[in-house]
């Protein structure tokens, strides 16, 4: 703890003095201070180059396996009906497509209500399919639950129609398109055989290119090879929409912009670095000399072995990366499969988009990639660095509390000196 005092026997400005050779005590402390806010910064900027690396992982995991080029966009003449999405299993092709129907399930709602969900008023029997459910003193809440948890075929659920005795049990059945008779004597009454059913339930229906097909749900996954067609609503009675595949061009481009992209951010990150702490800059500079490496690999002798021979530029001066993509358009229409082997290989060669994927799946592992590694160190560090400061400080507050008891005796002495002499002048004067 610090006091005060002003040197009120000795003349001196002690808490000055205290304070001026503790500033020199604490220059260690300082330095340990700065470090770890340095290391501090460095983990930062690591952590930003970090996010560069997963960047370039990214777009790079878009181009590495052969289902990645195999892109396909789906024409929809009928979007207020259906969606689609395909994936690298499908085909090119024209379709013709009505909705007939949406999928629903069955429901059934029973007749009469109670007032209160929960009070235990409630016997009968409920015939559900071919089931038979006897109950006595049930709360519609608990009878809703029992049915739940058996094998019933249906789902039961309270609900409230706002009268007066508004508590009604709503059963739906599981499967669309399945037809559950459902009969209730007692305190739930149901006849869906005499009354039918509330809603009735039936299968998805389209009819495409004058077939029909049938399904239980609204979410079609086989009636076209690698797509997945979502029914949104029927179409108008005897009009069909159409539906085209066609490979998608752009997407290999689409995809090595994205590469490019983060990779020129990542190329320019370091520039930046290399100006404010360029040790820093150094470590990630070998990054950027191991993808330089390998953007120049050859993959086989023909016309498209290198991703130079596809459009793809680097500035000698900057570094950064640029695309022709009438060059690139040119190449893929000329020997599409040639481009491919050389982007991703094949069963003797590795493609360079997969040697570059491969390397940075390495640099961007959580325990041993890039930042894993300096990050663990730079924690590692400041640990330590936590650990000596905690001491330093300890003994520095210790230095400080014997130096003022120290500069405490000196008043406490001088003053008795000062009363000393205050006597003796005194004394001397009197006698």
């Amino acid at each position: 703890m610090s006091i005060s005092f002003g040197g009120l026997s000795s003349g001196l400005d002690t808490q000055s003095i205290i304070e001026a050779l503790m500033d020199v005590e604490r220059i260690p402390l300082n330095r340990l201070e700065d470090e770890k806010t340095y290391l501090e910064s460095q983990q930062s900027v690591y952590s930003s180059f970090d996010t560069y690396l997963n960047e370039i992982f990214d777009a790079l995991d878009g181009l590495d396996e052969q289902d990645d080029l195999n892109a396909y966009t789906a024409t929809n003449g009928g979007s207020d009906y259906f969606s689609v999405e395909t994936d690298s299993l499908v085909l090119p092709g024209t379709y013709q497509i009505e909705v007939k129907n949406l999928a629903q399930q069955q429901k059934d709602i029973s007749t009469g209500g109670v007032a209160d969900a929960s009070e235990a008023i409630l016997s009968g029997t409920l015939q559900i399919g071919t089931e038979t459910l006897d109950y006595t003193n049930e709360s519609l809440s608990s009878l809703a639950d029992t049915i739940n948890e058996g094998d019933y075929e249906v789902t039961a659920m309270v609900i409230n129609d706002g009268t007066e005795n508004g508590y009604r049990l709503m059963l739906t059945a599981n499967e669309s398109g399945t037809e559950v008779d459902i009969v209730g004597t007692g305190g739930v009454i149901f006849d869906s055989i005499t009354n039918g059913h509330s809603q009735n339930g039936q299968l998805a229906h389209i009819v495409m290119d004058g077939v029909d097909i049938y399904s239980t749900s609204n979410v079609l996954t086989e009636a076209i090879k690698g797509t997945t067609i979502d029914l949104l609503a029927t179409s108008p009675e005897g009009e069909s929409s159409y539906l085209k595949i066609a490979s998608d061009p752009d997407h290999i481009e689409t995809q090595l912009d994205a590469f490019i992209t983060a990779y020129n951010n990542m190329v320019s990150y370091i520039e930046d670095m290399t100006d404010q702490d360029p040790s820093v800059a150094r470590q990630m500079n070998s990054v950027q000399r191991a993808l330089q490496s390998r953007l120049t690999n050859m993959v086989g002798s023909g016309n498209y072995s290198s991703l130079s021979t596809i459009g793809l530029e680097t500035d000698s001066e900057t570094g950064l990366l640029s695309l022709d993509s009438t060059e690139l358009a040119d190449a893929l229409e000329d020997d599409y499969d040639a481009v491919a082997t050389m982007l991703i290989g094949d069963d003797e060669t590795t493609g360079v988009i997969t040697s570059l994927f491969n390397y940075m799946d390495e640099q961007v592992a959580d325990d041993t990639g890039f930042f894993a590694i300096r990050d663990d160190s730079i924690e590692s560090q400041i640990e330590r660095l936590d650990d000596d400061i905690e001491r330093m400080e300890a003994r520095l507050e210790k230095r400080q509390e014997t130096l003022e008891a120290q500069y405490i005796a000196l008043e406490e002495t001088m003053s008795t000196l000062n009363s000393q002499s205050s006597y003796l002048t005194d004394y001397f004067a009197n006698n």
